[in-house]
């Protein structure tokens, strides 16, 4: 080793924490009030990619603002040869479910929390900082590392899908966007919306859910009349949920606190339209809540639309992100990730199937599968300086979940940040992060560029 990549990285702790503090204080959550032409993804993604460009305008670098959709810090001189790709956009947030102000960094026993810190401002300064090592201590070789990163990733990753088109590529990439060890493929993403008429003389409202890719965490109904609840809090109890009813003569409201999980992960939370629809089939017939409680309501594996499925990039997963019931029309989004001999048309189809006896609409959003050979240079390189760091010898390439921006990017992987056995709560209340995992990413990713740099 040229320099203990590692110590290099403690030193520099106090300075990447103040900078995470000050990136993850914009609240950069898509705001379409606020959409404009110079601000496409609303005024808080934009202020957070000006104040990463000015964190490498600060340190001396050159730098550059891609039509306020992403951007970069360029660190060397020379050929472009490896690329760090991040975002600065973060998802929703649900501010009653936080310990803390999510826009704020709190450090407690060790742990950061915030809006961002894991997903994906704080690793992507760790990224940042690596490259600063390198720079600092003359091991660049006459090239050039490229620090990116776009604003509308949690979104639909328009903003770097704009720079690719726009601007000259590394010649190899990684994004710490994901987890460790590295990650050499990603499942395909199938974004499903469905519209449907579903009339009801006594549901007035049903809505749950912010993001398509987050696990609905909150659920509301109303309903018209009185119903009998005297049994629901032993429903939420039994379930490890929370919730309230409230009882007029005219209205009955129901509401429904679930546990939220990244929409990769849907079997780690507790989904609070399921649940809440499930209770509610026992209470009145409405075809909502049977319709969910039939196809969706645990069936994390797609098993109620008959999807379960496992190919060359693992199983399939499904998420219910986001129900929404007015005027008796109903809708619905869904999150697939899966192995992609299983087609977004077969998907559409089983969906379609379910409907059947209903007016409806199935639009379908997909986004591409990720392989890169595990035995490529890229992976494995990646890979040893996880390994060298983390001296965690059982640790073998993986595929993810996940999507990341390295499916907009060639010769792209995701890389950690997050460590195997800790859960960051990312797209969740409370995500966290400990500081010691941030350094640690920082001299991996340091190791990893080095190595990238050079031939050998």
């Amino acid at each position: 080793m040229v320099i203990d990549f590692l110590k290099e990285a403690q030193l520099l702790e106090k300075d990447i924490i103040n900078d995470i503090t000050q990136l993850v204080a914009v609240k950069s959550v898509y705001d379409a009030d606020t959409v404009s032409e110079d601000a496409p993804y609303g005024n808080g993604c934009k202020a957070a990619l000006e104040t990463m460009l000015s964190i490498g305008k600060r340190d001396g670098y050159k730098v550059e603002n891609i039509a306020n959709r992403a951007g970069h810090i360029l660190i060397g001189d020379g050929q472009n040869a490896v690329g760090v790709l991040g975002h600065v956009d973060v998802v929703p947030v649900n501010e009653s479910g936080w310990h803390t102000d999510p826009f704020k960094v709190m450090i407690k026993d060790g742990m950061l929390y915030g809006r961002g810190v894991s997903d994906d401002k704080g690793p992507l300064l760790a990224g940042y900082y690596a490259a600063k090592i390198l720079d600092q201590h003359h091991l660049l070789n006459g090239k050039q590392v490229r620090i990116i990163f776009g604003s509308d990733e949690e979104r639909g990753s328009s903003g770097v899908a704009y720079y690719t088109e726009h601007v000259d590529l590394p010649l190899c990439s990684f994004t710490p966007d994901g987890e460790f060890p590295v990650s050499y493929a990603e499942k395909q993403m199938v974004r499903a919306d469905i519209e449907v008429d579903m009339p009801s003389d006594i549901l007035v409202s049903f809505k749950g859910g912010s993001a398509v890719n987050i696990v609905c965490d909150s659920a509301e109904v109303k309903l018209k009349g009185k119903i009998d609840a005297s049994d629901y809090k032993t429903y939420l109890d039994k379930h490890g949920l929370s919730g309230e009813v409230n009882v007029t003569n005219q209205l009955t409201s129901f509401t429904l606190r679930g546990i939220p999980a990244h929409g990769s992960t849907p079997y780690k939370g507790k989904n609070a339209a399921t649940y809440l629809a499930h209770y509610l089939t026992k209470k009145v017939d409405v075809s909502v809540f049977n319709y969910l409680d039939q196809y969706y309501h645990t069936y994390v594996y797609g098993e109620g639309l008959g999807l379960k499925h496992k190919g060359r990039l693992d199983v399939l997963t499904m998420n219910v992100g986001i129900v929404d019931y007015a005027d008796n029309h109903f809708k619905l989004c869904l999150d697939f990730r899966t192995s992609d001999e299983l087609t977004p048309d077969m998907i559409q189809s089983k969906i379609i199937s379910s409907l059947i006896n209903y007016q409806s609409s199935v639009k379908i959003e997909v986004s591409n599968s990720l392989y890169v050979d595990p035995d490529s240079a890229l992976v494995k390189k990646l890979h040893n300086a996880y390994v060298s760091i983390s001296k965690d010898e059982n640790a073998v390439p993986q595929i993810m979940g996940g999507g990341t921006y390295a499916k907009h990017m060639p010769n792209c992987v995701a890389f950690g940040n997050e460590f195997p056995g800790h859960d960051s709560h990312m797209h969740e209340d409370n995500e966290q992060t400990p500081v010691e995992d941030i350094i640690k990413g920082c001299a991996i990713y340091a190791m990893a560029i080095y190595s990238l740099l050079n031939e050998e």
